[in-house]
C-alpha cells in the first residue's frame, strides 16, 4: 500500500499493542508511513 499511493499521501497504522507498533516501525521504512498506539473504536485524529 505504501508504494502504491501518491507521495503526498500519508498512511497511519494503528494497534492497541505498543509491541506490535514497535515491530511495524522496525520493519517499515517508507517516509509516508506512521504508526500509532490507538484504539480503532476511538480514533484520535484531527478533523
Amino acid at each position: 500500500l505504501a508504494t502504491s499511493v501518491h507521495s503526498d499521501c500519508k498512511i497511519v497504522g494503528i494497534d492497541l499493542s505498543e509491541g506490535q507498533i514497535l515491530q511495524a516501525v522496525r520493519k517499515n521504512h517508507f517516509s509516508n508511513l506512521d504508526f500509532k498506539v490507538m484504539d480503532a473504536s476511538n480514533l484520535k485524529f484531527a478533523s
